[in-house]
């Protein structure tokens, strides 16, 4: 036995995650029950983001892509991007969309050259 969510009369479960007694109180109850979402990203994971890509900006005016020698387009992370890290500008390296792929490519030679942790 089981307490309708609209009417709270006790009834009979037909199948497990029957909420209602009826059609009646399924519609009444799914016309006014609350729709909880679910935050994509943490209030946290927000605030860093916000500060990162205002930092981004104005970090990589200049640099200069390693493997290339072009002038650098984004942004490496040399040791992941993980929580705090992210913001970290000790492990960010200017580098080109070619070569962070050249680097992503061939992880040995990133990491004797010290472009990956």
């Amino acid at each position: 036995m089981s307490r309708c969510k609209e009417c709270r009369i006790k009834f009979n479960q037909i199948y497990f995650l029957q909420k209602t007694c009826s059609k009646e109180c399924e519609k009444a109850y799914r016309d006014h029950a609350p729709i909880k979402q679910i935050n994509q990203v943490s209030s946290k994971t927000k605030r860093l983001n916000d500060i990162y890509h205002a930092r981004i900006k104005v970090w990589i005016v200049g640099k200069v892509c390693p493997v290339t020698g072009d002038p650098a387009t984004e942004i490496h992370h040399t040791n992941g991007r993980e929580y705090e890290r992210l913001i970290d500008e000790d492990y960010w390296l200017g580098v080109t969309r070619i070569g962070h792929n050249y680097i992503h490519n061939n992880p040995k030679e990133a990491r004797i050259k010290g472009w990956l942790h």
